[in-house]
């Protein structure tokens, strides 16, 4: 009975190892090359450093979209389109609306200039 249980048991081994060293041989996988998206759908992104910072983002909203840029130091860069009016705004370190460029729904160019508070400080024309 002992000798049954050594044979049953290097047949199992010897099965084992034939089975693996077959099975890498002749069903291991073949590269497959990335499939390249022609286009990606979604109502928003972001994108971040290595730290997980955001450093900018895109994001569609009832009516338009806006691009946000980021710095380290608060200040941003906003480019937008929404109900009509396209434009780009700065704001300071603060989050404090800067300056403002937008093509109004008339075709007509606005240039503002807002103070420390965001109060408008100056508007051409």
């Amino acid at each position: 009975m002992r000798k049954d249980r050594l044979l049953s048991f290097a047949s199992a081994l010897l099965a084992g190892l034939l089975g693996g060293v077959l099975s890498t041989r002749f069903l291991s996988p073949s590269p497959v090359a990335a499939e390249t998206a022609k286009s990606v759908t979604a109502e928003s992104f972001y994108l971040v450093d290595a730290s997980g910072t955001r450093l900018a983002d895109i994001a569609g909203s009832a009516g338009g979209a806006t691009m946000t840029l980021y710095d380290h130091g608060g200040a941003t860069v906003s480019l937008h389109s929404t109900g009509g009016v396209s434009g780009l705004s700065l704001f300071d370190h603060h989050s404090t609306l800067r300056a403002a460029l937008d093509v109004e729904h008339d075709g007509r160019p606005v240039l503002k200039f807002y103070n420390r508070d965001g109060k408008l400080a100056k508007q051409l024309p």
